[in-house]
Formats: structure tokens, sequence, C-alpha cells
């Protein structure tokens, strides 16, 4: 790495007193643990309820598929948006879903 870097010229113990950088940072690793968790617990819902593998690993499977096939695209389009309101509106609707999929499976077949 070349020392021309504001990391080269600052240092790693710099750059962890950026608050806003440890902030990004810090809400990084939340979300990415959020999803972890939202990709097991789905995984392990279909288990259950199914009690297939194949199933399951199909789930996790296409679970990347929105991110290849879409991702490129969608980085265009919500570079034209407020990024405080496409994140609000994305977590608001993700939250909404999950919390529509878990009271059917609360409440079960009817």
């Amino acid at each position: 790495m070349s020392d021309n870097t504001a990391v080269g010229k600052q240092g790693m113990g710099e750059l962890i007193r950026i608050r806003p950088y440890m902030q990004f940072m810090l809400s990084k690793v939340v979300s990415r643990f959020g999803d972890s968790i939202d990709s097991i617990a789905y995984s392990w819902m279909v288990y259950i309820l199914t009690g297939s593998k194949v199933l399951m690993g199909t789930l996790l499977a296409v679970n990347f598929l929105p991110n290849i096939l879409l991702g490129l695209f969608a980085g265009a389009l919500v570079d034209r948006m407020s990024p405080k309101k496409v994140i609000v509106i994305t977590n608001t609707g993700r939250g909404l879903l999950v919390g529509i999929t878990g009271s059917a499976v609360w409440i079960g077949p009817t």
C-alpha cells in the first residue's frame, strides 16, 4: 500500500478516532449481523415447517439472487434518491415483511 493514502499517513490508530467512520463501521457490523440472523431464521423456519433440507438450502441460495441480479441497477437508481429516504423505506418494508411472516407462522394455518 502506498504511503499517500489516508491510512498510510495517519495510521489505523488515527482512523478509529474519527467518529463518523466508527459510526459507519459499527452500523455495518450491526447490519451484517442482522442479515445473518435473518437468513438463519428464515432457513430454520423453512426446515421446521417442511422438514426438507433441500428447501432450506435452496432458500439460502436464492437469498443471494436479488443482490446478484439487481445490485448494479438498484445501485444506480438509489444514487439518484435521498439516502435517508431509501434507508427508512427499505428498512420499514423489510421490518413489515418480517413481522407479517412471523405473525403468519405464529398464527399457523387456518
